[in-house]
């Protein structure tokens, strides 16, 4: 072979390599969180949202891969953020109880499988809804047995899953406003639902979000929602419900980095306006709030 051949190739691997290394850098950078923010969030608190009254927790049975087989049907979000209070019999007959925060769901068949943060073991673990013996919604108080109806129904009153017969809430939407299209109030959400998990994380990050953080939210919420389309106790019924965990919130932030830079400042307002609030913003506060900001001002 011609030296000049060989080195025609040398010199084209060479620049290939170094193509495929930055291009692979840089997808890297725009799906993860730097540093500086990601320790912010591990220092924040994991806020678990309240038991059930005169229920206690009980995970002394609990198998972290127990759950662990994954369906190949696709997952949706429509419940990401939504707490509840089940009672859970494992595959070998054991009883555990504990509040969940749910990731997404998948459709398996007649069951759901569900991808959760456990608040008991503060660890992700996975469900099978046709296993859950009760379940609590913790934003109602209501207790149900069926799981797998009551949440099929959630999905669908939010605009997702299957088709199911409607809420006890949804039917009384639909009566009281016959003259107005239906809407689900999740599906409207869903273009913007990494910004509302961000700003209710924020919320929650000293263990509790206050009547006027989640004024603040709501307005954020009701200015994007088309006009008339829905009833206020809807919204804030949605955004009482939800208990973002700090890896549902690392993947929320994660999607509001990619966004237009005037949304990106939009959130910054509103997490600002989150903070001031209760009327003071403690040290903890201002240096995640300063991180945030630091890290939403430079994304691309």
């Amino acid at each position: 072979m011609e030296p000049s051949i060989l080195l025609g190739l040398i010199v084209f691997a060479l620049v290939w390599w170094l193509g495929s290394f930055l291009f692979s850098s840089k997808k890297a950078q725009e799906n993860e969180l730097p540093i500086t923010l990601l320790i912010t969030i591990e220092d924040s608190r994991s806020v678990a949202p309240p038991l059930p009254k005169g229920r206690v927790a009980n995970t002394e049975k609990d198998r972290e891969d127990s759950e662990r087989q994954k369906p190949t049907e696709k997952a949706d979000k429509a419940l990401a953020g939504m707490a509840f209070f089940i009672v859970y019999q494992d595959a070998q007959g054991d009883f555990t109880e504990r509040r969940i925060t749910i990731k997404k769901i998948t459709n398996k068949g007649n069951d759901l499988y569900i991808s959760a943060f456990c608040h008991e073991r503060e660890a992700a673990r996975s469900f099978y809804s046709s296993r859950i013996e009760s379940l609590t919604d913790l934003a109602t108080g209501e207790v149900v047995d069926d799981a797998t109806g009551y949440l099929q129904s959630l999905m669908a009153a939010n605009g997702f899953g299957k088709p199911a017969q409607p809420s006890p809430t949804e039917e009384w939407i639909r009566n009281l406003r016959p003259i107005i299209e239906y809407d689900p109030l999740g599906k409207a959400m869903d273009e913007f639902q990494s910004e509302v998990l961000s700003l209710i994380f924020m919320a929650r990050a000293d263990g509790r979000m206050v009547k006027a953080e989640r004024k603040v939210i709501f307005d954020f919420v009701k200015e994007r929602l088309p006009e008339g389309k829905f009833f206020d106790e809807e919204v804030d019924d949605y955004l009482s419900r939800m208990y973002p965990d700090k890896d549902l919130f690392k993947e929320a932030f994660a999607e509001v980095m990619k966004l237009e830079k005037p949304r990106r400042e939009r959130l910054i307002q509103a997490l600002e306006a989150v903070m001031q609030a209760d009327g003071k913003i403690k040290e903890g506060e201002a240096s995640m709030l300063a991180a945030y900001r630091d890290v939403l001002s430079k994304a691309a």
